[in-house]
């Protein structure tokens, strides 16, 4: 039998590394998507960039068949871990019952991505037809690709629930450098666009091998195998909240992943690759910020399990207040690199957007860092109030957006964008204060 003492004294101690843990791995992060974007520069055309940043924007916009179903996963697990001290008979069977769950789910959604995927991308930039790049062989080879790294999301959502965080940090990060190095390999062999298939491949791959290393004793102290009993009702429990999350989830998703296909088909791939590569420069910078609040969703949902609200409140404050600053601070390196490095600058006007059009994307995605704080405070809670909001925001963009970028391009995407993140980040976070209210008063 687990010693519950012993288990709970390492649970407190990895939640003090979680962070820690967490800015390091994005630091890492960094550097490696510094590298690949360095890598797009040399080994593709304008051209070939907007293809390989279509390709990701619409394996995205395909992935919302998951529709946040891992995060609920994890959050639903971190709170039958916080219970183990209080029932642990009742906790294990349930959490033996959410790893055959999860298992399901995470196969299902994966093949079902695939699916999506693979017709959705050969329609839409089939259209094109402007060039006679080679597409369609590297685009199949993507959306297969889509499918373990999916599954081994779900596997990494549960593992986090157990408050294995720190462990997930190191196997992500461990995972992108092999997926660096298989994008060097590829690029170097002159395999082109089918380098994008091939990196995601090795990283999913190296991760779920390292999950089975990592937790095998885990997997085998509690017998959490996919044909154990179980006394999880997902009926009740999870497809309810899970319906929910993921109306809001999917449109988000779907709005944000449509912008660079809507781009390929009305400013042309050259126009689409140098939003992808904004789109990843700015990443870069706010890395870190979200990194901070993803790093605490499973101590918040435990924390809501035990009705600690002020420890919530406080940890709150305090990762929105870091999130903020170091947003900030990269933004200032980004600008201080680009004013005062002519190489960069260089590199810059080719392969990125204009300084106008940059300077939009980076304060979209400032109070897009915003609204993932909020929502995520909230949603630790198990409670998800933002299904209207989203179907708002999401039909702004598209019924205004649609004609701004018909008319102004690139531009007037952009600033649609921006608009409707101001908007959905204020009510957001009226929200979080009105639920946070309730709650204490509860």
């Amino acid at each position: 039998m687990i010693n519950l003492g012993e288990y709970i004294a390492k649970v407190r101690q990895q939640l003090d590394r979680d962070l820690v843990s967490t800015v390091s791995v994005r630091l890492s992060g960094t550097v490696v998507a510094a590298l690949t974007a360095i890598l797009l520069v040399r080994y593709l055309t304008p051209q070939e960039q907007g293809y390989w940043y279509t390709f990701g924007s619409i394996l995205s916009i395909a992935a919302f068949a998951e529709m946040g179903a891992g995060q609920i996963l994890m959050r639903f697990v971190a709170r039958e871990q916080a219970g183990l001290n209080k029932s642990e008979s009742a906790s294990i069977l349930r959490l033996r019952s959410l790893y055959r769950f999860g298992f399901k789910l995470g196969l299902g959604v994966a093949s079902l991505t695939t699916l999506i995927a693979i017709p959705i991308g050969l329609w839409w930039i089939s259209d094109n037809g402007k060039n006679e790049i080679d597409w369609r062989s590297p685009w199949l080879l993507a959306a297969l690709a889509s499918a373990p790294a999916i599954f081994m999301g779900f596997a990494n959502a549960y593992f986090e629930g157990w408050q294995f965080v720190t462990a997930a940090n190191v196997r992500r990060s461990i995972a992108s450098w092999l997926s660096l190095a298989s994008l060097f390999a590829a690029f170097s062999a002159g395999l082109g666009l089918f380098a994008f298939g091939i990196s995601r491949i090795v990283s999913a791959l190296y991760g779920l091998i390292q999950i089975g290393f990592s937790h095998g004793n885990l997997i085998k102290k509690h017998q959490l195998n996919i044909i154990a009993e179980s006394n999880f009702k997902p009926r009740k429990e999870f497809w309810p909240l899970q319906v929910r999350y993921g109306m809001t989830w999917a449109t988000g998703i779907f709005v944000n992943g449509l912008y660079a296909p809507l781009i390929f088909k009305f400013d042309g791939p050259i126009a689409a690759g140098q939003y992808g590569m904004s789109l990843s420069v700015v990443a870069i910078i706010s890395g870190i910020s979200t990194s901070l609040i993803g790093a605490r969703q499973a101590k918040l949902a435990a924390l809501s399990c035990n009705g600690n609200k002020d420890e919530m409140r406080k940890l709150l404050n305090i990762t929105l207040k870091l999130s903020i600053v170091s947003f900030f601070v990269g933004s200032l390196i980004l600008g201080t690199t680009v004013i005062f490095t002519p190489e960069v600058l260089n590199t810059y006007t080719q392969r990125l957007l204009s300084p106008l059009n940059l300077s939009i994307l980076i304060a979209a995605q400032f109070f897009w860092l915003l609204i993932t704080i909020y929502t995520t405070f909230v949603r630790s809670f198990n409670t998800e109030p933002f299904v209207k909001l989203a179907w708002i925001h999401a039909f702004f963009t598209l019924i205004v957006g649609i004609p701004a970028i018909v008319f102004f391009k690139t531009t007037g995407i952009l600033l649609i964008c921006l608009v409707g993140n101001i908007g959905s980040a204020i009510v957001c976070r009226n929200l979080a204060r009105l639920i946070q209210n309730e709650h204490e008063k509860n």
